[in-house]
């Protein structure tokens, strides 16, 4: 895939982050630090690309025209179909961006819709854990060896899931995250919602469309996407290592809120970046068990996974 390439897709990444509205303040922040993050490998300051795609200086059709080769356009609405679905099933704004961008990219309906109905299933998945298992919350006093493995199951799979570089695995990492919080309220004795749960994302500066961007323009930047592919295996390393600290360290935030009753907004950053900081050294320790889980993942449903 050639840079000029790769910068499409990214500026597509980006414009599709940015389909719903105008989004809050916070979230166009963190947004922006994705944007500059990635900035380097690019080569181009992508922090005034996301300005003048908020400014609305950008033109869909413009963007998508540079994409000729047919896995080009197919990854193209790929990527912006999962970040349109970051945050949950993408919405009628976010619907109508992307028949823009499949009739821009003169791509096949069916196809389009197909993979819509893919991503949708797999951000749609109910938080609630299947009614035959036995709930966490029965068991007390709660065993916090039993939340910190729980804790490591998911930071794992994420992990794995992010290391096997495509776009939709990736998106399944978001929902996973989702359940984590969740099933760690559960254990405490509550059952927080999706909105409560991405208020809480956004308190400690976890948007989940902000950090595909930054993910999956990290991977579009290394190469991970490209076919054949031509990956830096570093960089796919740094994504996963990133997803593994990002779901330990939200897990470990949400022992804090539900575990300790703990809601300061300040305290909830410091044990936040404290917890991420934190799983860098545990992930290298595990790095080959996630090497080797990502293989295995290789034919597993991701639906599957999601609703487990």
């Amino acid at each position: 895939m050639a840079k000029t390439d790769r910068l499409a897709l990214i500026k597509l990444a980006l414009l599709a982050a940015c389909a719903d509205s105008d989004g809050d303040g916070n979230g166009q922040a963190q947004l922006r630090r994705a944007a500059e993050s990635l900035s380097a490998a690019a080569g181009e300051n992508l922090a005034l690309t996301l300005r003048d795609i908020l400014l609305r200086r950008v033109a869909l059709e413009a963007l998508a025209a540079p994409l000729a080769r047919p896995e080009l356009k197919h990854l193209a609405y790929q990527v912006a179909v999962c970040i349109c679905n970051a945050d949950g099933a993408h919405n009628d704004l976010e619907h109508a961006f992307l028949e823009r961008l499949r009739v821009a990219l003169a791509l096949d309906v069916r196809s389009a819709r197909s993979f819509e109905r893919e991503a949708d299933a797999i951000t749609g998945v109910p938080l609630q854990p299947d009614p035959s298992r036995a709930p966490l919350a029965s068991a007390h006093p709660v065993d916090d060896a039993l939340v910190e493995r729980m804790i490591e199951e998911y930071a794992e799979l994420t992990a794995a899931l992010a290391a096997r570089a495509e776009p939709l695995p990736l998106l399944a990492t978001l929902p996973l995250e989702m359940k984590l919080i969740y099933r760690v309220g559960k254990v405490y004795g509550e059952e927080p919602d999706r909105g409560q749960i991405h208020a809480l994302l956004r308190q400690i500066d976890c948007d989940p469309v902000a950090h595909y961007v930054a993910a999956g323009g990290g991977l579009i930047l290394a190469g991970a996407w490209d076919r054949p592919r031509v990956h830096d295996a570093a960089a796919v390393e740094q994504v996963s290592r990133g997803s593994y600290a990002r779901t330990r360290a939200l897990g470990r935030v949400a022992r804090t809120v539900y575990g300790e009753g703990r809601h300061e907004l300040a305290e909830l950053h410091e044990r936040y970046a404290a917890a991420e900081a934190g799983a860098h050294p545990a992930y290298a320790a595990r790095a080959g068990t996630i090497a080797a889980r990502a293989r295995q993942l290789m034919h597993n449903d991701l639906l599957t996974l999601v609703k487990q």
